[in-house]
């Protein structure tokens, strides 16, 4: 087989070849897409600042009332996860300043709540539920339709720098065989 003849062969070959590359591409794309083992992340910074203040001796952001909206001042939320009806959240990782006593608290559509624990002291409650674990594993409520807040709780009026993050796997579910 002479050179041109080699030349020949790799030009008619070549645009075939070029097809199977392209089809190898595209199927990795759309297993990445579909996979339910994809791990999502999101992170920034932000000021947590508590107002306003019973008492500028201390420091302290608390109204001397002690009423659950007393109890709003200090709390602010750093991001959201949304969670689609037949999924669940898996979070891997989640982190924020110590001093600001994140959590997750989960609020749903049909009106579940849970993981903010706010109780003052005039007896009214915003939560119905006992969120069992901790930030990391399946959030409360998988199959419905919730909004899960990264959230953190400070008691002084000083400024706090807060760089937070949460990493997680969105994951599909279907409703058990005795619904």
């Amino acid at each position: 087989m002479n050179l041109n003849s080699l030349f020949l062969v790799l030009i008619i070959s070549l645009p075939a070849l070029s097809g199977c590359f392209g089809s190898a591409e595209a199927s990795e794309e759309a297993t990445e897409e579909s996979n339910p083992e994809f791990i999502w992340y999101d992170s920034g910074t932000i000021i947590h600042q508590c107002s306003p203040q019973s008492n500028a001796a201390t420091g302290a952001c608390v109204a001397d009332d002690e009423t659950l909206e007393d109890e709003w001042v200090m709390r602010q939320n750093y991001t959201v996860i949304h969670q689609d009806v037949n999924t669940a959240i898996n979070i891997i990782t989640s982190s924020a300043y110590i001093l600001s006593d994140s959590r997750i608290g989960t609020v749903c559509s049909n009106g579940a709540i849970t993981g903010w624990g706010i109780y003052p002291d005039n007896g009214e409650i915003y939560d119905n539920s006992k969120m069992v674990k901790g930030t990391e594993g399946y959030l409360p409520f998988g199959g419905l339709d919730c909004d899960h807040y990264l959230f953190g709780r400070i008691t002084t009026s000083d400024p706090i720098e807060v760089n937070w993050h949460v990493s997680y796997k969105v994951v599909p579910m279907t409703p058990g065989p005795h619904n």
